[in-house]
């Protein structure tokens, strides 16, 4: 479409475990160690405000990575040709939980489109109502040019994913997009019932519903010494651990978390810088009492945990 082919994506997201998917993704792990990527990926710093990457006050900084990022790709010098693409996630899963700014999101928007670049939004882990609209991109009153799904499109957990983009990039020629495999057909009746039943019980407005009761529930964590940060979206919420002394991610801390909240049957997930975020993503249908109970258990394995510290 562009006849270009530079991408920019952002530091900390993370888009899958295949090379060019690696290629994107701005998580360094040891546990995916690849060489060779897919040359012409250019990383800008994300909105991470809590832990900002340009080391600013969230509260007079202008957002200026956006800045940063504009002034790369206007500046003929920058280094960067101007890009096919933006790749973004309005809330970075494995970064931590960190839901971008409004204004942000806007101005890379905006960005964007001024310079007829495409902006592709990554809602595989975001998309299906996670964060209480079906599409993360609608709380922040934008139109991406694509937009990528998958997880929880069947419902059920089948294998089903969706590449949805504006009508003017579709560019296939006849017989140009062919191969063996295609959508599984199961998948894709078990995601059509999934969709009826989501507007049938009203799921999304218990996402709100439920994101609102748990950030309620979380509130105390705001005050222990130890919490560098509580944040979320819908039903996507994590606890950023860190020194209160020297401010590093307590990865440590965080595990013994997941540890003692496992024994007493509670699963978390951990992300973020030195998997220093506790991460709750409780299913899109889950009841007050539950969210509750899991609370509770939260808040008693992060006592224990930091009981053991002393």
């Amino acid at each position: 479409m562009t006849g270009r082919g530079e991408i920019v994506s952002f530091q900390g997201g993370f888009h899958g475990s295949t090379h060019a998917a690696m290629s994107v993704t701005g998580l360094v792990s040891p546990k995916q160690p690849v060489a060779n990527q897919v040359p012409g990926v250019h990383f800008f710093p994300y909105s991470s405000c809590a832990r900002c990457p340009l080391g600013l006050d969230p509260h007079s900084c202008e957002t200026n990575c956006v800045t940063l990022l504009e002034r790369a790709l206007r500046d003929p010098n920058g280094g960067i040709p101007l890009p096919a693409a933006v790749i973004l996630e309005l809330v970075q899963g494995e970064g931590g939980v960190v839901p971008a700014r409004r204004e942000f999101v806007r101005r890379v928007r905006e960005l964007t489109r001024a310079l007829d670049v495409l902006l592709i939004v990554d809602e595989v882990q975001t998309g299906c109502g996670r964060t209480g609209t079906w599409f993360a991109f609608e709380q922040y009153d934008i139109e991406p040019d694509i937009v990528v799904a998958s997880k929880a499109l069947s419902g059920i957990g089948l294998p089903v994913a969706l590449i949805l983009y504006h009508r003017r990039l579709d560019q296939w020629k006849p017989g140009a997009h062919i191969g063996t495999f295609r959508g599984n057909q199961l998948a894709f009746a078990a995601g059509v019932e999934a969709i009826r039943i989501i507007r049938r019980d009203d799921v999304l407005a218990n996402v709100r519903a439920r994101g609102e009761q748990i950030a309620d529930r979380l509130e105390p964590l705001r005050n222990q010494p130890w919490t560098h940060d509580v944040r979320g979206l819908g039903l996507m919420w994590g606890v950023e651990l860190a020194d209160p002394v020297t401010g590093a991610p307590a990865g440590a801390l965080g595990r013994a978390v997941q540890a003692h909240a496992l024994r007493r049957g509670l699963i978390l997930e951990l992300g973020g810088r030195h998997d220093a975020v506790v991460r709750m993503l409780p299913p899109l249908n889950v009841t007050p009492d539950v969210v509750d109970t899991a609370c509770d258990i939260l808040l008693d394995a992060y006592d224990t945990a930091l009981r053991e510290l002393a």
